[in-house]
């Protein structure tokens, strides 16, 4: 039985006025991004954290561990 890594990261979402504006100065100023594979908008965050390859039940005692925290600061965005 082979077990499963995944690589996770800890991001916060931008407000939709701010990934409009980076993509704005992307296409402004780099206008060949499109051969670079630009993020779509509605994907763009702000990574705070990268996590190594994980199993899936270090990955649920993380969460679990993580969702206190996340609940406590509510919505700051």
């Amino acid at each position: 039985l082979k077990t499963m890594l995944m690589r996770c990261f800890i991001g916060i979402d931008l407000p939709p006025p701010l990934k409009t504006e980076v993509v704005t100065w992307r296409d402004t100023y780099w206008p060949d991004a499109e051969s670079s594979k630009p993020v779509p908008a509605c994907n763009l965050h702000m990574t705070l954290l990268f996590i190594p390859a994980l199993s899936l039940d270090v990955q649920k005692s993380f969460i679990e561990k993580l969702l206190p925290f996340l609940s406590s600061i509510g919505k700051f965005i």
